[in-house]
């Protein structure tokens, strides 16, 4: 799936909102430049997701981004895939916010995995079993989780459990 997008999206969804969506079996790309992405749900929030269980995942993001889902979370960008690379660069700047869920910036998982981030990344929570974190990058089998940051990442947890950075795990 390929997707290209530089206009803006706005989501307000009840149980689940997501802005752009791209899914395949083998490789999903997913180019975001020049609109920005808001999407607010009463349950969850993604502002970009792709996902691929075969094939590699590319997402290239260079607009704003803002999910806020009040009680099941929310995340800036997903890129997800099984047996494949995934590569995300980023130079927007993403807000993330949850009261009752987790809020991640940015969320990277593949064979192996890199995020390149030089915009600004905010990740707000509030609640006693809350998360926040800017970017968690994780590489499964025998790849590796390469993340290279130049912008700003903030993490906060109002009465969370913790606040992350940036979590990588190989």
């Amino acid at each position: 799936a390929d997707v290209s997008n530089s206009g803006n999206i706005e989501v307000h969804g009840l149980y689940y909102g997501t802005g752009i969506a791209a899914s395949s079996y083998y490789g999903s790309t997913v180019t975001n430049t020049g609109g920005s992405i808001y999407v607010y749900a009463l349950g969850g929030a993604t502002g970009i997701d792709a996902q691929s269980p075969f094939g590699d995942v590319t997402v290239v993001n260079a607009s704003d981004i803002t999910a806020v889902g009040l009680y099941y979370g929310a995340i800036g960008i997903n890129a997800n895939s099984v047996y494949g690379d995934t590569h995300v660069t980023n130079s927007g700047d993403i807000y993330a916010a949850s009261i009752y869920g987790a809020a991640t910036g940015v969320y990277a998982l593949g064979e192996g995995s890199s995020v390149d981030n030089s915009g600004s990344i905010t990740a707000v929570v509030q609640g006693d079993v809350a998360r926040a974190t800017g970017v968690i990058n994780a590489a499964s089998y025998t790849g590796d989780a390469i993340t290279t940051n130049s912008g700003d990442i903030n993490a906060i947890a109002q009465g969370g459990v913790a606040p992350y950075g940036v979590y990588e795990a190989q």
